[in-house]
């Protein structure tokens, strides 16, 4: 879906090119597609280097069957130098204004899904042939490739597949709620391939179900179990919204849930989790 108020394209843009933007949003809302393309041309053309019009104008030309300018667009995203480019590309591969165009191979290409799981092999050959006889290192190169492929499945981009890999590296910290501070958090691989869970490391011991979103981060948290008898987490499936904080180069996430005990207690609670780059 065409994203209206993106965090990482608030800087920059001008009047003029947010307010065509926005027309073009109205127009979207509307379904009328060929106006709202119109709209982001006026957009570009008012500030060439507005990255989320770029990005709007590429899902109107893929609803309008309009592949060139997909294609530019998007070619347009992918040279750029600006990292709000590159985030945007990473959305485009779960968005379902996109989906007419996503098998095409030169747009595969662009966005990093073109012979994916080719490109994890590759990468997990490299990876042991640095191994020598070191057997754990050849283990941790094989699950890497699984964690690739995993994210190939989920049309994730090679950025995302590589915050993907960060995430599951850790360290990970944070809280589950007001009362009770997490003392760490962990990501793991389960024995059945390609799925993960996510433990939270505090007096409850939370252990969930942990599914991964297009851009390489958590989803969603579902059916959590508790270490601490008598303690659980409703709902059964906890969604995680994540964003990036650039100043502090701090990678976020966070969802709401209900902390719950048999004899009634219910509290609003919520999980917190984040990753510092380093």
């Amino acid at each position: 879906m065409l994203v209206v108020a993106w965090s990482l394209a608030i800087a920059g843009p001008g009047d003029d090119a947010k307010a065509a933007n926005t027309r073009g949003m109205k127009l979207y809302y509307a379904k009328d597609y060929a106006g709202a393309a119109k709209q982001f041309r006026a957009a570009i053309a008012a500030d060439p280097k507005y990255v989320l019009a770029h990005y709007n104008l590429a899902s109107m030309a893929a609803l309008l069957g309009d592949k060139p300018t997909v294609l530019a667009e998007l070619r347009w995203l992918h040279d750029s130098a600006d990292p709000e480019a590159h985030a945007a590309l990473a959305k485009a591969p779960t968005d379902p204004d996109l989906e007419s165009v996503l098998d095409d191979p030169e747009i595969k290409k662009l966005l990093g899904t073109g012979d994916c799981a080719d490109t994890c092999s590759r990468d997990s050959g490299k990876c042991v042939d640095g191994c020598g006889d070191a057997r754990g290192c050849v283990r941790l190169c094989s699950a890497a490739e699984d964690d690739c492929k995993v994210g190939c499945k989920l049309g994730m981009s090679a950025d995302a597949r590589a915050r993907m890999a960060a995430w599951i590296a850790g360290p990970l910290t944070g809280r589950d709620n007001g009362v009770a501070r997490m003392r760490a958090a962990n990501i793991s691989r389960n024995d059945d391939p390609g799925t993960y869970s996510l433990h939270v490391n505090n007096q409850f011991g939370f252990t969930c179900e942990l599914a991964w979103s297009g851009d390489g981060t958590p989803a969603k948290a579902s059916h959590c179990v508790a270490g601490e008898a008598g303690w659980r987490a409703e709902p059964a499936e906890i969604s995680l919204r994540c964003s990036f904080d650039k100043k502090h180069k701090v990678d976020h996430c966070e969802g709401a849930f209900h902390l719950l005990t048999q004899d009634n207690f219910d509290q609003d609670a919520r999980f917190e989790l984040e990753r510092t780059l380093h």
